[in-house]
């Protein structure tokens, strides 16, 4: 609740901010019909219900800020908002994220490789 009190809201996207930003993004062209549809309605209901925040003097405008929903919404596409409860916001750092001292990196399973004996 605190949350919502201090950060600005998010801008839903308009059919202007729609046309630029699939005109924009090879994936969001990707979906027609009404998986287009249902990808909108998703990405705003995301946008007035969780902050995108910037952080450590990255700055995020209403585009970034609608992208960032638009991609949001397509793990949920056939779903609804709900399964992000527990989420509050996106957080965007303008660096890459550093891991606490003392937390191994990980690798991705694919950049290993098996020898062959």
């Amino acid at each position: 609740m605190l949350h919502r009190l201090f950060t600005r809201p998010n801008p839903p996207i308009d059919d202007a901010a729609w046309q630029h930003l699939r005109a924009h993004s090879p994936l969001l062209r990707t979906f027609l019909g009404d998986d287009a549809t249902r990808l909108r309605e998703r990405a705003d209901a995301f946008l007035r219900a969780k902050g995108i925040d910037d952080a450590g003097g990255a700055v995020v405008g209403d585009r970034e800020r609608q992208l960032i929903a638009l991609l949001a919404a397509i793990p949920i596409l056939g779903l609804d908002i709900g399964w992000y409860d527990g989420w509050h916001a996106v957080i965007v750092y303008p660096d890459e994220f550093r891991r606490a001292p003392g937390i191994p990196r990980t690798t991705p399973a694919s950049s290993t490789r098996a020898s062959a004996s």
